[in-house]
């Protein structure tokens, strides 16, 4: 089964008060493949998750779905928004993206921290 890794993310702004919206961008590759391939589609359509630790837990806090970008060339993409709502206590938030494969295309799961 092809590994996967999530690479070449952010989130920004990384800083702010709340309501705060932030970008998320980035990409989800299979390891050790030249991720510009005809074949490298496999990796389009795929649903990546925006966790939060909270509490000592990650949670799901929003969803996205991998696509084709045309102004970088590759597959992949993973972008989209989210806003942390007002009510949080003041301090740093942590969050990752994570990937739980598809077996159905023999991708393995993966996981990136920020």
């Amino acid at each position: 089964m092809p590994q996967t890794n999530i690479t070449f993310w952010d989130i920004q702004p990384r800083t702010g008060k709340m309501p705060l919206t932030v970008t998320v961008d980035g990409f989800l590759f299979r390891n050790g493949i030249e991720e510009n391939q005809a074949d490298s589609i496999i990796v389009d359509g795929e649903t990546v998750y925006l966790q939060q630790n909270i509490g000592g837990q990650w949670q799901n806090i929003r969803t996205f779905t991998t696509r084709y970008d045309s102004s970088r060339g590759y597959h992949g993409h993973i972008f989209g928004t989210h806003v942390f709502p007002i009510g949080y206590t003041q301090g740093a938030i942590r969050t990752r993206l994570t990937y739980n494969g598809n077996t159905a295309k023999t991708l393995t799961g993966c996981g990136e921290e920020d």
